[in-house]
């Protein structure tokens, strides 16, 4: 009876953690792509070689750095 009872244990803590990596896997998933979406938009004009637009991207890409640490 004790195992029966410290197997359900297990396996409730195992699932509760299995659905909080899911969540933290989609909020980061959601971040990456809203991330993409900025350096693929318009405003960066293409992020051609030599512009104020690539300048934008290239800051963005070390304040995002940064604050990750």
């Amino acid at each position: 009876m004790r195992i029966l009872r410290l197997l359900s244990i297990c396996a409730a803590s195992a699932a509760l953690s299995l659905n909080a990596r899911s969540q933290a896997d989609s909020l980061a998933i959601a971040s990456m792509r809203a991330d993409v979406r900025y350096l693929a938009s318009d405003s960066l004009n293409g992020r051609e070689t030599a512009t104020p637009y690539e300048r934008m991207a290239s800051d963005w890409i070390i304040a995002e750095m940064k604050e990750a640490g």
